[in-house]
């Protein structure tokens, strides 16, 4: 891997733990609700009432619990790449590009997963939650960061 391409995807693992952390933070907001958390500014700003509404959970476990599964898996895969992990050992067809590409292609997953989720606080339950804002903003900037990378490896 080229060194520009190594150093933004060193920005791009820094980023997935940022959003594992806001995760993490998220979850707790899910399972211990408190009208007076950071993430509670007023009515249209609430992570709490966002949290609470029939929308915070898929397949019975709480979206904020997904993210901290699905960044984890991201981070160890971000890392494994940037440590030169041996992926062929595991799979003959677990090439370098295609280990890139699986890490593109879940991002691309995210950023479209959190465009529903932003589409659901505007026009179905009306209330926003800041740190997932600011999670899918994470996210955004972590696929861009990707294609840059794509365009520099090529």
């Amino acid at each position: 891997m080229k060194k520009q391409a190594k150093k933004l995807l060193y920005a791009v693992a820094f980023l997935l733990l940022v959003n594992l952390g806001l995760s993490i933070y998220l979850s707790y907001e899910f399972y211990y609700p408190d009208e007076n958390s950071a993430c509670s500014i007023n009515a249209i700003f609430d992570c709490v009432s966002v949290a609470q509404s029939g929308y915070a959970v898929l397949f019975g476990i709480p979206i904020a619990v997904w993210g901290v599964l699905f960044y984890s898996g991201l981070f160890i895969l971000t890392a494994a790449i940037l440590f030169g992990f041996p992926f062929k050992k595991i799979h003959k067809k677990l090439s370098a590009p295609f280990v890139h590409a699986a890490l593109r292609f879940f991002v691309y997953f995210g950023v479209l997963f959190s465009l529903a989720l932003t589409y659901i606080e505007a026009f179905v339950i009306h209330v926003y939650c800041p740190f997932c804002l600011a999670q899918q903003g994470v996210i955004l900037i972590i696929a861009v960061l990707l294609v840059l990378i794509k365009k520099r490896e090529s």
